[in-house]
């Protein structure tokens, strides 16, 4: 079903293999390049990570329902990757620092950050927006977004990774999260399955370690 090929050279210097066995040893090889994580079946010890707080810096929000209506099949388009999910009362959208965007739930929300009524302004790397799957419609976000500030209760477990990464999230099983060597593995404090991945300098900007 995937593209791609294997060049006869590639093949004529494994003659002495079957043609399974060559692929067996080429889709080995391929995963060997890869940290494959997947949020709701892994077995990271996050517990053993190193602890962070989120900053109290000034970010984004803005709620799915209010750019879409509910049960508008959506894209969030992520700096690690797209993630495919659905508009409703129960899904905000964060910004961060740089612009990025990133689905949250509700009750998480309302957990781990204080909402302010200004608008959220801030120009970024790039303009935040999300896409109706269906139609390719394209919404720009920054219009209905407000400030928040991460509460002091905002934790996560942490470490870079020390290769490529694709991690599995549980909004999206069918797309990753991508992250390269030196990028961040971090999952949510006593919701490991919560795990994703953050780029390294937008990492170092926006948590402060406890450790």
């Amino acid at each position: 079903k995937a593209g791609g090929f294997m060049s006869y050279k590639g093949i004529s210097g494994a003659s002495a293999l079957r043609p399974s066995e060559y692929l067996r040893q080429r889709i080995l090889a391929y995963l060997d390049n890869y940290n494959l994580i997947y949020a709701k079946d892994n077995e990271i010890k996050f517990d053993a990570m190193p602890i962070y707080k989120k900053l109290p810096i000034p970010v984004g929000f803005a709620k799915s329902a209010e750019i879409f209506p509910g049960g508008t099949q959506i894209i969030v388009r992520t700096l690690e990757g797209d993630v495919d999910t659905v508009s409703s009362d129960g899904i905000y959208l964060m910004i961060g620092i740089q612009g990025e965007v990133y689905p949250i739930l509700k009750e998480n929300f309302e957990r781990d950050y204080s909402p302010e009524d200004v608008p959220y302004t801030k120009e970024a790397e790039y303009v935040p927006a999300i896409l109706n799957r269906i139609t390719g419609e394209r919404q720009e976000i920054l219009p209905y977004a407000r400030t928040c500030v991460p509460r002091n209760t905002k934790l996560v477990r942490a470490q870079p990774v020390d290769k490529s990464t694709k991690v599995f999230s549980y909004w999206d099983t069918e797309k990753y999260f991508y992250g390269n060597a030196g990028d961040f593995l971090v999952a949510n404090e006593g919701a490991y399955d919560d795990c994703y991945i953050v780029r390294r300098d937008i990492f170092e900007k926006s948590y402060g370690s406890l450790n």
